[in-house]
C-alpha cells in the first residue's frame, strides 16, 4: 500500500468512457461516490457482482461505487506492442482488495515482473497504490 507505480494513465483514461453504477436506488452526486476504471486489466467482479467489460485492454468500463471497503476480482488485458504483430497478455481473476473515498476515482492496473503480475488499485489523483492483494479465504470463481 502507497507504493507509487509508475504508469502513463492519466485523465485520458476516463475520458469518453461510460460509467455504470453498482449500488441500489438513485443516482448520487460524484462528491458522495467513487469511480474505478480498467487500464491494462479488466475489472470482472466488484464485490461478487460480475461485471466483466467486453474490451480486450479493459479501457471501456467504469464504474460508480460506494465509499467503504471493497472487493475487486481483476484480469489482466495487456497488449504488447511489437513491429508486426502485438501480442497480448492474458490471466484468470485476481483479487484486490481496497478502501474507496467519497469523490475519489480510481483505475486497476497491472505491476508485471516477467510472467508475474499482480494488480493494483491505484487513486488517480496521487498515482498511489491503495490496494492489498487477496486474502488467503478468496476463491477467484
Amino acid at each position: 500500500m502507497g507504493k507509487r507505480v509508475g504508469i502513463a494513465f492519466a485523465v485520458a483514461l476516463s475520458l469518453g468512457s461510460c460509467t455504470r453504477a453498482l449500488y441500489p436506488g438513485p443516482a448520487r452526486p460524484n462528491a458522495a461516490v467513487a469511480s474505478i476504471g480498467a487500464s491494462d486489466t479488466r475489472i470482472d467482479s466488484v464485490d461478487g457482482q460480475w461485471v466483466g467489460d467486453d474490451t480486450f485492454a479493459g479501457h471501456g468500463a467504469r464504474y460508480e461505487i460506494l465509499p467503504g471497503p471493497h472487493r475487486v476480482g481483476v484480469s489482466l488485458r495487456h497488449l504488447n506492442p511489437g513491429v508486426l504483430v502485438r501480442r497480448g497478455q492474458v490471466s484468470g481473476t485476481v483479487m484486490a482488495h481496497f478502501e474507496a473515498e467519497p469523490g475519489h476515482s480510481y483505475v486497476t492496473v497491472p505491476l508485471i515482473d516477467g510472467s508475474r503480475w499482480e494488480p493494483h488499485v491505484v487513486d488517480e489523483a496521487t498515482g498511489l497504490s491503495v490496494s492489498w492483494l487477496r486474502e488467503p479465504d478468496d476463491d477467484p470463481k
